[in-house]
């Protein structure tokens, strides 16, 4: 399966905490060429102080060339995985993957894969707890941590 893991976030989507990678030597402000940007490696970060240096690249000349040098994973299974959500296989869902809690009641999410389309339902209440998109791990532990999951 030949698979996007990766896009370029919007400066909307920063937040302190959130995970991303860059380019390395990427966050000092010059122009990059082709070459650079091919052979740098990706790094992992995590936004903290730094936030000015990503909004530069973010929105500097690199980008404007096509050489942005950050960018964010989708959300995947092994990340989902992580925030003690366990893979169940469900007959009838086609293509969706679900998910169940662990510890933590009935709660079921199922995924659409790459649109980012999540939905968050109560099964024992059959009610709808979340219905939308979540595009990066930092982005569903946020919401996990604001519906208190």
């Amino acid at each position: 399966m030949n698979r996007v893991m990766h896009y370029i976030p919007t400066i909307e989507e920063l937040h302190v905490g959130f995970k991303y990678q860059m380019k390395q030597n990427f966050q000092d402000g010059t122009v990059k060429t082709q070459q650079q940007y091919d052979d740098a490696e990706w790094v992992p970060r995590t936004v903290g102080v730094d936030i000015v240096y990503i909004e530069r690249a973010l929105t500097g000349e690199n980008a404007e060339n096509g050489l942005c040098g950050i960018r964010a994973k989708y959300l995947d299974r092994e990340d989902i995985e992580s925030l003690d959500w366990k893979y169940v296989h469900h007959p009838n869902a086609n293509t969706d993957r679900w998910y169940d809690v662990h510890k933590k009641g009935y709660l079921i999410m199922t995924s659409g894969g790459l649109d980012g389309k999540i939905t968050i339902t109560d099964d024992d209440m059959g009610t709808t707890l979340f219905k939308g998109v979540v595009k990066n791990k930092s982005r569903f532990s946020l919401l996990l941590e604001m519906m208190g999951i």
